[in-house]
C-alpha cells in the first residue's frame, strides 16, 4: 500500500494510461485547495470548472504543460468538445475507494489531516453516519495540537501566501481550523502571532480591493454583504429561497455548526466579506438593504424587515410572498424569507476569550436546534444561504478613552471602532495619539482597528466592529436537499 493517502491517489492517477483525464468527482475532494497544491507537487494539475479555463490547459498541452498530468473536473451536465474527449480518459473517483467503510457524508467535511489518519486502517464492517463521527471524534482527541501542527500551520501560510493572488477560501479555513483545534493548546499564543501576520496580509488586501468588492458581479458569488440580495435575485421567482443570517457567527464557529451538518444537507460552500469597520448597524443593514449601508440608519429588527420587504417588492414580489422572521421561525410559506438569529452574538459578547467561546457555540447549537430549523426549511422546498454579518476577534485592550476623547462619539458596544460626528474630531484624536496610526484605519469621521486592539483596558474580550480577517471573511453557504 503507497505510504500515505495522496500517494495512493498520485499512483492512480498516473496509472489510467493517459496524460488528460476528465473525471467526475462529486464530492469534490479533488477541488479541495489543500489537494491540488499537493498533487501540483506531483506534478498532477487538477483544472477546474468553468470550461473555457479547462480549455486553454488543453489547446496549451503539448507546450506549457508537456510534462503534466491534467485532470478537468468535470460538473453535472458538463459537455466537452470531441477533441478532448477523444484525446482524454474518464475516470469517476470517489474518496470511499480509499478510506472503505466510512461514512462518505462525513468524509467530505473533514479535513485532510483527519482523512489521512483513516487512510492507514480498512473497516471489513461499514460504519453508520454516527459510528463514522465518533471514530473521527476519538483520533482528534488522540492527536491533540502539537509541535508538527503548529510547523504545518505555518508552512501552509506561507504557501499560500507564496503566490500572486492569495486564496482567501483557504486562508480562512486554515485559521478557523487551527482556532479550533489549538485554542486549548499550550501553542495558543504562536498560533495567535500567525493569525496577526496573516491578518497584516489581509489588511493589505482589503486596503486595495474594498471599494471592488464593492461594485463586483454577483452572479456567482456575492463578493460582499451588500451584494447578497442581487445574488438572490438571479433565482427564479418560482424558487423559494430562505435566507438565515446568524448575527456574529465567524467561521470557525460556522465549522462548529457544520460539523452537526447530516447527509440530507448539500452543502455549496463559500465566504463572502461583511462591510468595514464590521458593526452590526452597517454591515447587516448592507445585507437587507442590499446597498451600501447609511450612517444614521437605527439598527431593530423592524426596519430590517421594512429594508427586506422593500427589496423585494422592486423584484416584483407581493408583500404576502415575503417573510421575515427574528430569533425563531414561523413561516414557511412565502416565496422569500429572512430570517435573523441574535442569540449567538450575545454569548460573543458576553465570552472572555475563545475558550470561552468555543463551549458557549457547542451549547448555543444544541440549543438554537439549528439543524431541525435546516430540516423543515429543506422539507418545504426552500433553497437555504447561511451567512453573517460580521465574524468575531479576541482583542486585547489598547486602553480605555478618557472623558474628552469621548466627547463627540458615537457610543458603541464593540469597541473596535469610534465613529464621530465631525471629521475633525477624528483627525484631532489620531494626532493625540500618534502610536495607533500603525493599528487604525480612518473612513471620513469613523476610526476602526485593522489588528486585535481595542478600546478597552481589559486583557482580552471578544467582539467586532474593526477590520480584522477573523471579523471581515465570513461563511456564505448554500444549502438544498
Amino acid at each position: 500500500m503507497p505510504e500515505s493517502l495522496i500517494k495512493h491517489i498520485v499512483k492512480d492517477l498516473k496509472n489510467q494510461g493517459s496524460r488528460m483525464l476528465i473525471i467526475k468527482d462529486p464530492d469534490e475532494f479533488l477541488s479541495r485547495p489543500q489537494v491540488q497544491q499537493d498533487l501540483k507537487k506531483e506534478n498532477i494539475l487538477i483544472i477546474i470548472p468553468p470550461v473555457i479555463n479547462q480549455r486553454i490547459y488543453f489547446e496549451l498541452r503539448n507546450s506549457e504543460y508537456e510534462d503534466a498530468y491534467l485532470v478537468f473536473i468535470q460538473e453535472e451536465n458538463q459537455e466537452y468538445l470531441e477533441d478532448m474527449l477523444d484525446t482524454s480518459g474518464t475516470y469517476n473517483f470517489n474518496i470511499q475507494h480509499y478510506l472503505y467503510g466510512y461514512h462518505s457524508s462525513v468524509l467530505k467535511m473533514e479535513t485532510i489531516d483527519i482523512l489521512e489518519s483513516l487512510y492507514p486502517s480498512k473497516n471489513i464492517n461499514p460504519l453508520s453516519q454516527k459510528e463514522t463521527k465518533k471514530h473521527i471524534d476519538k483520533i482528534k482527541t488522540e492527536l491533540g495540537y502539537s509541535l508538527d501542527d503548529l510547523n504545518i500551520f505555518k508552512n501552509r501560510w506561507f504557501s499560500l501566501k507564496s503566490v500572486n493572488n492569495i486564496d482567501w477560501m483557504s486562508v480562512i479555513r486554515l485559521v478557523s481550523e487551527n482556532i479550533q483545534q489549538g485554542i486549548n493548546s499550550k501553542f495558543h499564543k504562536e498560533i495567535t502571532v500567525i493569525i496577526e501576520e496573516i491578518n497584516e496580509s489581509f489588511q493589505g488586501y482589503l486596503s486595495s480591493n474594498f471599494k471592488n468588492l464593492i461594485t463586483s458581479n454577483a452572479l456567482k458569488q456575492p463578493k460582499i454583504v451588500s451584494k447578497i440580495q442581487e445574488h438572490l435575485s438571479h433565482f427564479k421567482r418560482e424558487q423559494k429561497l430562505a435566507l438565515i443570517v446568524i448575527d456574529g457567527l465567524s467561521f470557525w464557529q460556522y465549522l462548529m455548526l457544520k460539523d452537526k451538518f447530516h447527509s440530507g444537507f448539500n452543502i455549496k460552500e463559500n465566504f463572502t466579506h461583511s462591510w468595514v469597520p464590521s458593526v452590526t448597524e452597517l454591515s447587516r443593514q448592507a445585507i437587507f438593504k442590499g446597498s451600501a449601508p447609511d450612517f444614521d440608519y437605527v439598527q431593530n429588527p423592524r426596519n430590517e424587515e421594512k429594508l427586506w420587504r422593500s427589496y423585494w417588492q422592486t423584484k416584483g414580489f407581493f408583500d404576502y410572498e415575503i417573510g421575515y422572521d427574528y430569533n425563531t421561525l414561523k413561516q414557511t410559506n412565502v416565496a422569500r424569507l429572512a430570517i435573523v438569529l441574535k442569540d449567538l452574538d450575545e454569548k460573543m459578547h458576553g465570552s472572555e476569550d475563545y475558550k470561552d467561546l468555543i463551549g458557549l457555540t457547542n451549547n448555543w447549537i444544541e440549543r438554537s436546534k439549528m439543524i431541525p430549523m435546516l430540516e423543515k426549511l429543506l422539507q418545504a422546498n426552500y433553497q437555504v444561504f447561511l451567512t453573517t454579518d460580521h465574524g468575531n476577534i479576541q482583542a486585547k485592550g489598547w486602553r480605555s478613552l478618557n472623558g474628552k476623547e469621548k466627547l463627540g462619539a458615537h457610543n458603541s458596544r464593540s469597541q473596535r471602532h469610534l465613529n464621530y460626528s465631525e471629521n475633525w474630531i477624528a483627525e484631532s484624536f489620531l494626532k493625540q495619539n500618534p502610536d495607533l496610526g500603525q493599528y487604525i484605519a480612518q473612513d471620513d469621521n469613523t476610526i476602526y482597528f485593522k489588528n486585535n486592539y481595542s478600546f478597552s483596558s481589559k486583557e482580552r474580550l471578544i467582539t467586532h466592529g474593526g477590520s480584522h480577517i477573523l471579523e471581515v471573511l465570513i461563511p456564505f453557504v448554500k444549502i438544498t436537499k
